[in-house]
């Protein structure tokens, strides 16, 4: 779609039939060698823990945007329209001193954030 900026992700995860958790990120984000659509983990498949049927996992923003128990992926011209996209996970300005009154329109959506994790190897027998 040339007319899309965004990819929003929907999940199984329902507070009532039509509000299930739902995100998005830029569309150069999706389509980068970085993102995945998982449904499978260490070559079995996902777990409901897991995400089951399907997982999205965007290394390098909030863990928000990878979204567990996916069962909708629509390309978009804007962000999507759920609460947790609309008024979760934004970033307010440190002079906002009643959330509750500042227009969410205006944040930025928090996309992406520092890695804070590692890939370690256990030490051999020989080291303890």
């Amino acid at each position: 779609d040339k007319e899309g900026k965004y990819v929003q992700f929907y999940g199984l995860d329902c507070e009532t039939p039509k509000r299930c958790y739902g995100v998005s990120i830029p569309i150069e984000k999706a389509l980068s060698d970085d993102v995945l659509i998982a449904y499978e983990m260490n070559n079995e498949s996902l777990t409901r823990d897991h995400g089951y049927p399907l997982r999205i996992i965007v290394p390098g923003s909030i863990g928000a945007r990878s979204v567990k128990w996916v069962n909708r992926i629509v390309v978009s011209d804007k962000e999507s329209d759920s609460p947790w996209q609309i008024f979760d996970y934004k970033l307010l300005p440190t002079s906002v001193k009643q959330p509750q009154k500042s227009d969410y329109d205006a944040a930025p959506a928090i996309q992406d954030l520092n890695v804070n994790s590692a890939i370690c190897y256990p030490s051999s027998n020989e080291d303890g």
